[in-house]
């Protein structure tokens, strides 16, 4: 198969735009081409935004938590976390 260079650098130039002919003033009109994002695509990039913002997690008091629960040395003061639960609305 042979392709013809002037055909395939004229389909490069219009890349990215399309050409539509008016048919009341027989004027060729150009138009970009565009994109739109559905809402639930809107919505997950608004949460990875916010994901991004997220301050990292506490390794060593994560781990500290891991090792005291398997020692049976962890303790939960229930009272604060029953007002931090209530406090957040959970």
């Amino acid at each position: 198969m042979r392709i013809n260079p002037n055909i395939a650098a004229q389909a490069i130039k219009r890349y990215g735009y399309s050409i539509h002919e008016d048919e009341q003033t027989s004027h060729r009109i150009i138009t970009n081409d565009r994109v739109e994002l559905s809402e639930r695509s809107k919505t997950y990039s608004d949460l990875m935004g916010e994901v991004k913002n997220i301050d990292d997690v506490d390794e060593d008091k994560v781990n500290d938590i891991i090792n005291r629960l398997a020692a049976g040395t962890y303790q939960v003061d229930l009272g604060s976390l029953a007002e931090s639960i209530l406090n957040q609305g959970y």
